[in-house]
């Protein structure tokens, strides 16, 4: 993203006649532009977009049940969600069509 900046600034200041960048090569503007292509290139293959959207997420889930415990009064509960979240472990839920160990039902 930086070098987009850069090089967005840098066509501004070509474009408006400042120099010295107003003297410089076409192609010299390009530089900021194809690194920008080779960087969003080369995170994309290793996956590091992938991971980031992944852990935002992961964040936007762990808030909304934070305010989910303090909206239902169980925000004593709040710290224990949050080591299972930073340890990776999943919340402990029943599925809606299996009876819980604690249904009288079955």
């Amino acid at each position: 993203m930086l070098f987009l900046l850069v090089g967005l600034i840098l066509l501004g200041l070509w474009w408006a006649g400042v120099d010295p960048v107003a003297t410089w090569p076409w192609w010299a503007l390009g530089i900021p532009f194809a690194l920008t292509v080779v960087w969003w290139a080369i995170s994309d293959a290793t996956g590091a977009t992938q991971k980031r959207a992944m852990k935002q997420l992961d964040e936007r889930v762990l808030n909304r049940r934070l305010r989910s415990l303090d909206a239902m009064g169980l925000g004593f509960l709040k710290d224990k969600a949050k080591n299972q979240h930073k340890h990776g472990k999943k919340p402990r839920h029943a599925l809606p069509d299996e009876p819980s160990r604690h249904d009288s039902r079955h």
